[in-house]
């Protein structure tokens, strides 16, 4: 009767123990799953913009060199080999007297950052109006986003990323947010997870 009790006891430890390690097994199966999925929505999320065609080369070249790009403004391809530090600039900045400043912009794209891209001959109003908009969604997430005049397109806006652009007839914030969202940092970067 004592060996029955024993033999009873040692079963249901070794059932309560093998049903501890299924739950635990089970917990960190659904913990792995979990982390999956999150990583799949996160590179499959809705993307704002277009897939530009990407330059072959994304060398960095001497100061002063002439690239013709594919795109304007451009996504990608050859630039300078210092980036252009995150913030506003316009016609006025001494960066912009620089001898192809977008080469500066465009080595900030390839570390992740967002730019944009904006033309005060083709906005339908004051330029500082659009000056101060644009500064304002800066402002509000400014960690690797840039905001630089670019003559050379027919739109008010452009916002671009390595490889991928969006262009805005009119001055959008909320559009101007998600970009930044979506495409900050963003994997298709080639150095997207440098500062």
């Amino acid at each position: 009767m004592e060996g029955n009790k024993k033999e009873t006891r040692r079963l249901r430890a070794r059932q309560q123990r093998q049903a501890q390690q299924l739950r635990s097994r089970i917990f960190s199966i659904g913990i792995g799953l979990a982390v999956i999925a999150a990583m799949y929505f996160w590179l499959n999320r809705p993307k704002v913009g277009l897939e530009v065609e990407p330059m072959e080369s994304a060398e960095h070249v001497p100061v002063g060199t002439e690239i013709e790009y594919t795109s304007s403004p451009p996504t990608s391809g050859p630039h300078y080999d210092q980036p252009m530090p995150a913030g506003f600039y316009d016609e006025n900045s001494p960066e912009a007297a620089l001898p192809f400043p977008h080469q500066f912009v465009l080595h900030a794209m390839e570390h992740g950052y967002v730019v944009i891209w904006y033309n005060c001959a083709a906005y339908d109003g004051p330029c500082d109006d659009l000056k101060t908009d644009i500064r304002a969604v800066l402002e509000e997430s400014p960690a690797k986003v840039i905001a630089f005049p670019w003559a050379d397109m027919e739109e008010p806006v452009v916002l671009t990323s390595w490889a991928w652009m969006e262009r805005l007839t009119a001055f959008d914030a909320d559009a101007i947010r998600g970009y930044i969202r979506d495409n900050r940092s963003h994997p298709r970067a080639p150095e997207y997870n440098v500062p």
